[in-house]
């Protein structure tokens, strides 16, 4: 409201307690996060879904104190200390689920899965590209496998954290990351952990796989590159911010971009910085790689095509409103999509405007690049289909619930997953829907696909095994 008051005072001392207790940095929300919890009257997450290190009579007293009405919130100063002087000294009584202990204060074993459900009868598959969001390095959004309704749940499997990057699939291997810190490796068939690595900080990035390594970036700043069998640490990088974006491979570089503001390329046997850009504003959107250019969106919405090997800045376009969504470049083109709900065309050549069109809905997932076609899905649910020649629209359609995580095109069909977690079948022509299926928790990510299968991972810590009709 642009007041100041006392309670404007409690909101920001509630807040700093959180970062300091959970390392979830408010400011770094989503605006899903911050809708879905206002709705509730509450500002962030519960404390505890972020570490059970925090009791339950301190989470909600940070509650409390960052309720959405100030006049919700405590009366006064001497009100909250009142209730802060009151937390028991020791703040866990029960038993730690991992170790058993009573009083548990940071034990470090394992979380472990919970009993898993029959495993899906999985089709043995030939060796091929790996899997995972958007697809490949250029982000286009469609993948050439094929997935045909009905979808069967399989088996799940938990994590300890939201998960809220991709899983990617290579080789009949699921590789996940979770912000509990672990990147987990499932083996498809059987629904069995092959291995976890621990990165000493939350994850919230789509794993990368470069030949046989795996590249991520983790909430303190630091890439981790780990061998895909095995999961072997074989170096790990810090930069300068987080990494919320997945990174990129091409040209024999590793190109991640951060919050710090940073799009770095690395050498994927050593980590060694072979360029850094330096930009003003942070990078919410993973960098997309087409013809020897790395595309990057800032936040404030200013494109960028740099040259891969040496890091160049090739142009500059500046497109409406703010982005959080990850270019798709295709073809030699790129589509930007922002929160101002326009989608721009451009030739990544030469950084020009072919087209632009304005959908009047934000959008923060990322749209999908074809031949002929253009994709885009609006966080209010409503989904377009456009001409990729001129923007004209061809359908629109409205699904239910709210959309964050990004559509993909497989075959003619588009597979959709709102907030609430309910997977929708679409027909790619129409915008049909034909087919529907509730996970049970919310989903910000997209999925991965691969031949019958779909894996999806749930804000819940869930990873679920969906399997299409062969």
């Amino acid at each position: 409201t642009g007041r100041t008051e006392p309670a404007s005072d409690l909101y920001a001392l509630g807040a700093t307690l959180y970062f300091a207790l959970t390392a979830s940095d408010p400011q770094l929300l989503t605006i899903f996060d911050i809708h879905l919890h206002w709705q509730q009257g509450i500002s962030f997450p519960p404390a505890r879904q972020s570490t059970s290190q925090v009791s339950a009579e301190m989470e909600a007293i940070l509650a409390n104190a960052t309720r959405v009405l100030a006049k919700d919130r405590y009366p006064s100063a001497r009100a909250m200390l009142d209730e802060l002087r009151t937390l028991q000294t020791i703040q866990q009584s029960t038993l730690c689920p991992h170790c058993q202990a009573t009083h548990c204060r940071g034990c470090r074993t394992p979380p472990l899965p919970l009993p898993a459900q029959k495993p899906a009868v999985v089709p043995q598959r030939q060796p091929q590209n790996w899997s995972s969001f958007r697809g490949n390095a250029t982000r286009a959004g469609f993948t050439t496998d094929h997935l045909r309704a009905p979808l069967q749940a399989g088996w799940s499997f938990q994590t300890q954290g939201p998960i809220d990057g991709s899983p990617i699939i290579h080789n009949g291997i699921v590789y996940v990351s979770s912000r509990d810190e672990w990147l987990y490796a499932l083996e498809v068939h059987q629904q069995r952990e092959l291995w976890r690595y621990h990165a000493n900080a939350a994850l919230r990035s789509t794993p990368t796989l470069h030949g046989d390594t795996l590249f991520f970036g983790d909430d303190h700043g630091t890439m981790h590159a780990v061998q895909s069998i095995g999961g072997a640490a074989r170096w790990r990088v810090p930069l300068r911010g987080k990494i919320f974006a997945s990174s990129a491979a091409g040209a024999g570089l590793i190109i991640s971009a951060t919050q710090g503001g940073h799009v770095v390329a690395l050498t994927p046997t050593s980590g060694e910085t072979i360029w850094d850009h330096v930009d003003s504003s942070p990078f919410y959107a993973s960098p997309a790689i087409l013809s020897n250019l790395v595309i990057v969106a800032n936040g404030t919405g200013q494109v960028k095509g740099l040259d891969i090997t040496s890091g160049k800045l090739e142009w500059t376009f500046q497109v409406p409103g703010q982005v959080r969504a990850t270019p798709a470049c295709y073809d030699g083109l790129t589509l930007v999509a922002t929160l101002d709900g326009s989608v721009t065309l451009l030739n990544i050549l030469a950084g020009e405007r072919l087209w632009q069109r304005s959908l009047g809905i934000p959008i923060s997932a990322s749209p999908i690049l074809t031949r002929d076609y253009i994709f885009a899905a609006g966080q209010d649910g409503a989904l377009f289909a456009l001409s990729r020649q001129d923007g004209t629209p061809i359908w629109a359609t409205r699904v239910p619930g709210q959309l964050a995580a990004s559509p993909i095109l497989s075959g003619t069909t588009l597979l959709v997953i709102n907030t609430d977690g309910t997977v929708l079948l679409l027909d790619a022509h129409s915008g049909t829907i034909g087919f529907q299926h509730a996970l049970g928790a919310p989903v910000f990510a997209s999925p991965a696909v691969y031949g019958p299968w779909c894996v999806i991972g749930t804000r819940q810590g869930s990873l679920c095994l969906l399997e299409g009709k062969l």
